[in-house]
């Protein structure tokens, strides 16, 4: 997004368009975002990322967690200092494509990973 405001700036500095146009573009770009932040809060409302660790041979959960959708960006970014998700370290999971998932509206289960080393079978899911 700052990549675009500073290109209309730039037009705007090189007389491309008029201060006017310029503005109207910058009000566009703010709607625009606006309109994207709407749309991550309606997709993450009363939804769930569920993360279940089990083992492999007795089915028995390590791990259950159940973050509200709209506060999964924050659990991320604490969870490290609160060793909330020790369960998918190693595992080479990448967040960004999870992050990517729940900001479009996935549903369902997104990940499936059967460890067969630790025995272990990670899933998680968006619901």
């Amino acid at each position: 997004m700052d990549e675009e405001k500073m290109r209309i700036l730039q037009m705007i500095q090189d007389g491309t368009i008029s201060a006017e146009e310029g503005a109207n573009l910058l009000t566009a770009l703010e709607s625009s975002r606006a309109a994207e932040q709407a749309k991550v809060r309606e997709a993450t409302s009363n939804r769930w990322l569920r993360v279940r660790l089990t083992d492999s041979r007795t089915g028995a959960n390590k791990v259950n967690i159940n973050i509200p959708l709209g506060l999964v960006e924050t659990a991320l970014r604490f969870g490290d200092k609160l060793n909330l998700f020790g369960a998918i370290k190693g595992k080479n999971i990448d967040i960004e494509q999870i992050l990517n998932d729940i900001r479009s509206g996935t549903v369902g289960k997104i990940l499936d990973v059967d460890d067969s080393e630790e025995e272990e079978r990670l899933e998680i899911y968006i619901e």
